[in-house]
């Protein structure tokens, strides 16, 4: 059991770092192309889901380059991520369709809205959450407030806030990180 757990808890670990990654991707990208970009769920490699939540099937990274809203050349994909192994579940809830989040240019989330996506392993208690808001993005373990935010100026992922717990952080948010780390246990 204790192995089991700590397998799952790096896997969660390692799949909730690659979604921040992704969505950090999507964002910084809007800004530099001055394109919406967008991630959504994977119907194959090159097409998306027009419907759902279950974000495990995968997920495509792109940008909308003729700014018609839709994936319509395999040039407008920056990233394609498989499904994910291990029987993990990954699931969004927040605006009404959640088989797409949209950067705006100035890397905004269209709409302003919140997102959460949450990632379990069947028959365990502990996940990760991924809280995507309009101008930052937040990690923790499910059922734990994020102890710092981040901003759009940069990310860092800091590992030893806690076991098992990763943070991101941006460098508007450089003296929150260092007011964190000072009060973690030695």
């Amino acid at each position: 059991p204790g192995y089991r757990s700590f397998v799952n808890s790096n896997r969660l670990t390692a799949q909730a770092n690659e979604l921040v990654s992704d969505l950090s991707l999507a964002r910084s990208e809007a800004g530099a192309r001055s394109r919406r970009t967008q991630v959504c769920i994977a119907a194959t490699a090159t097409s998306c889901a027009t419907s759902g939540n279950d974000w495990a099937a995968g997920r495509i990274v792109w940008v909308d380059t003729d700014g018609n809203g839709s994936l319509d050349a395999p040039g407008e994909i920056i990233k394609y991520v498989p499904p994910l192994d291990g029987g993990v579940t990954l699931v969004a809830s927040g605006p009404s369709n959640t088989a797409s989040l949209i950067f705006q240019p100035y890397g905004g989330v269209s709409g302003g809205s919140t997102w959460t996506f949450k990632l379990c392993v069947p028959g365990d208690t502990k996940g990760r959450q991924v809280a995507e808001l309009a101008t930052q993005v937040s990690l923790a373990p499910i059922g734990d407030e994020p102890r710092v935010a981040h901003g759009l100026l940069g990310v860092e992922t800091l590992p030893a806030l806690g076991q098992g717990d990763h943070q991101v952080v941006g460098a508007q948010a450089a003296h929150q990180l260092r007011d964190a780390r000072r009060r973690l246990p030695t």
